[in-house]
C-alpha cells in the first residue's frame, strides 16, 4: 500500500478546520450562576466588614480617627478603635 501524500493530507485537514473551530453555543446553567455568586460573595462581605471598621475609626474619640496615638514617645495603634487603617503615614503604622 501507498502512503497518501502530505498534500492530500494537508488538503483534509483545512477541510476539517471550520468543523473543528465551530464553538458550541454556551449555556448559562445552574453551575455557573452558582460558582459567580461564590467567587463574587466574599469581595461584597469584605467590603461591608472593611467599611464598619473604617467607620469606627473614622468616629473614634480616643485618636481622633487617625488610627494612631502618641505615647510616651512613639505612635501606637489605637487602643480605641484597633487602628485599623493609619491616616497619618504607613511608616507610623507598621513601627507601631
Amino acid at each position: 500500500m501507498k502512503k497518501p501524500s502530505t498534500k492530500a493530507w494537508g488538503v483534509a485537514a483545512i477541510h476539517d478546520v471550520p468543523v473543528v473551530a465551530d464553538p458550541t453555543p454556551v449555556a448559562i446553567t445552574w453551575q455557573i450562576v452558582v460558582g459567580a455568586i461564590a467567587g463574587v460573595t466574599p469581595f461584597v462581605v469584605a467590603g461591608i466588614e472593611f467599611s464598619k471598621r473604617i467607620i469606627a475609626q473614622k468616629r473614634c474619640e480616643v485618636c481622633g480617627g487617625s488610627g494612631l496615638v502618641l505615647t510616651k514617645e512613639d505612635y501606637v495603634k489605637c487602643p480605641g478603635c484597633g487602628g485599623f487603617l493609619p491616616w497619618q503615614s504607613w511608616k507610623r503604622f507598621f513601627s507601631g
